[in-house]
């Protein structure tokens, strides 16, 4: 299980300093890691961007409350980072009864650099990882008030290569793990449009740093597991894109998503899901330790081919409104029996990984000397996703034939996860059309790829044909507390008496982060996060 220790930011005015020094000195004393700005900040240095890279890092602030520093504008700076970036804030008060803004009465706050130092032990103490959910139960078979949703044994071990503060306080469900949030000036949870993710897209190849990067035992152990893998099928080295370095956290005063991107292909991210898949199999060898030295690394710092190469997907959570009833539905669908998916289940709705452009030259890929015999077929010529939104509008329309002119408004990037042995950076998006259950029929049994099969559509909120008026909040929650989906009463074009299947790893995250963003903060009237 991974632990997240603490790591405090000192926040104060220079007139301050002395005491600072002092906090500094007792957490040096008890082992607890720490950010005090100035003994942090080169000469040289940008202070802004060291100050944010300290926040981002950090699980907690300590204010050193003063009336100095209850008038600085870096300290107000510094707290507003800190609120973005969803770190706990705690208050050393200096004077007895100082009076606080109204906005830090709400919260923790210590009269002594003791209760500072108490606190921080005990969150040492303590294993800390993503958090769950504590929801209402609304299966009556499973007999207690609550249930708790928690990451599956297999995130938990997936999970424990990551820096534990890329998951700080972030929700954890089945097979996935939220990695961003993108909040609003109305809803932390609101998402970002288009125009606030900067996606900048480069030349640079995975199978380049691989032939540059990785010796000869690696790249062959690569090699052997997509031998294996592909054995004796038709297989094509389709291009996808990849992440060059990690995205930092959005922050509201910059309000700007950043992701920089590259170029790999399906061989590279199918090989490295086999290895990790047989590294959880094997309580012996680790096999994608045997290849890969590292499985992250810091914001905006470039991966090396000795890291894991995180491939991009779009995750589009669908919403349809019927124009004659007004009834609100959330989209769920199946795979179709002639597609083998990497992970079954009821998907919410779709997913679809980002194309990246055919290649400029005609230089080998890393897997070109291990697949001889092997019948492989060419790539699919392409120009490429330019970003997710080119790549959810596209696979909403490939996957179930809805148009981008059937959407009320532009998609929202909500949340972004990663699943379970997949590495892949999943963005997440909510999508919302005005259509009849039959036009959303007619436009999937249109859709190009024909890969989905049957299709529910779940009521969320108006009113049913018997006067009932639905709750969003209360339907989400009796969503998310099956351990399983019975999509039967809800298939289009006609309901079955049942269709229980489990859900997609990473359906129930998708179902949460689309409640928080279309209820906002009222989710916590129903949902509780597990600590």
């Amino acid at each position: 299980m991974p632990q997240h220790e603490p790591y405090a930011f000192v926040s104060y005015s220079s007139v301050d300093e002395k005491l600072a020094k002092s906090l500094a000195k007792k957490f040096d004393k008890a082992g607890i890691a720490h950010f005090l700005d100035r003994k942090r900040i080169d000469l040289g240095d940008n202070f802004k961007v060291r100050i944010s890279k300290g926040l981002e890092r950090c699980t907690d602030l300590v204010l050193i409350a003063s009336p100095s520093s209850l008038k600085s504008p870096w300290v107000f700076f510094e707290l507003g980072q800190a609120v973005a970036f969803r770190r706990r804030i705690l208050t050393l008060l200096t004077h007895p009864g100082l009076e606080l803004p109204s906005f830090l009465s709400d919260f923790q706050y210590a009269e002594s650099a003791t209760d500072i130092i108490e606190y921080f032990k005990s969150r040492s103490a303590k294993a800390k990882r993503p958090r769950g959910l504590l929801i209402p139960n609304h299966v009556e078979s499973q007999g207690s008030n609550n249930v708790l949703l928690e990451p599956s044994p297999s995130l938990i071990h997936f999970m424990e290569r990551f820096p534990p503060a890329w998951f700080h306080e972030h929700v954890a469900i089945d097979g996935a793990v939220e990695l961003h949030t993108f909040p609003d000036q109305a809803n932390q949870y609101g998402g970002i449009s288009r125009e606030q993710c900067r996606t900048i897209a480069t030349d640079v190849e995975w199978s380049d740093l691989a032939q540059s990067q990785l010796n000869s035992d690696k790249l062959l152990l690569l090699g052997k597991e997509l031998q294996g893998w592909i054995g004796t099928r038709r297989a094509k080295p389709n291009r996808i894109r990849f992440l060059v370095e990690p995205p930092a956290q959005m922050v509201l005063d910059n309000n700007e998503f950043q992701m920089r991107i590259g170029n790999s292909d399906y061989f590279t991210m199918r090989t490295v899901n086999a290895l990790s898949i047989r590294s959880n199999e094997s309580s012996g060898e680790d096999a994608i330790k045997s290849v890969f030295d590292h499985f992250w690394g810091e914001a905006k710092t470039p991966f090396s081919a000795t890291t894991v190469p995180y491939h991009i997907s779009a995750q589009g959570v669908l919403f349809i409104t019927d124009p004659q009833t007004g009834l609100k539905y959330l989209v769920l669908t199946l795979p179709g029996r002639q597609r083998a998916p990497l992970v079954p289940g009821w998907n919410v709705s779709f997913a679809e990984q980002m194309w990246a452009p055919s290649p400029r030259s005609s230089q080998p890929s890393w897997w070109e000397n291990y697949v001889e015999g092997l019948t492989i077929a060419p790539p699919n010529q392409r120009t490429g996703d330019s970003d997710v939104w080119d790549t959810v509008l596209r696979g909403l329309y490939e996957e179930l034939g809805v148009q981008q002119s059937d959407l009320m408004a532009f998609p929202k990037l909500i949340a972004s996860c990663i699943e379970q042995d997949m590495y892949f950076v999943a963005f997440i998006f909510v999508l919302q059309a005005k259509l009849t259950l039959n036009e959303l029929q007619k436009r999937r049994l249109a859709s190009p790829d024909k890969e989905i099969g049957p299709i529910a559509a779940y009521p969320v909120e108006g009113v049913l044909p018997d006067g009932t008026r639905l709750d969003p909040l209360v339907q989400f929650t009796k969503l998310l507390s099956e351990p399983n989906f019975d999509g039967g009463p809800y298939l289009i074009p006609r309901p079955a008496e049942s269709l229980v299947d489990r859900w997609h790893l990473s359906s129930r995250l998708r179902i949460y982060a689309a409640a928080r963003n279309l209820v906002g903060n009222r989710v916590l009237d129903h949902i509780d996060l597990a600590v």
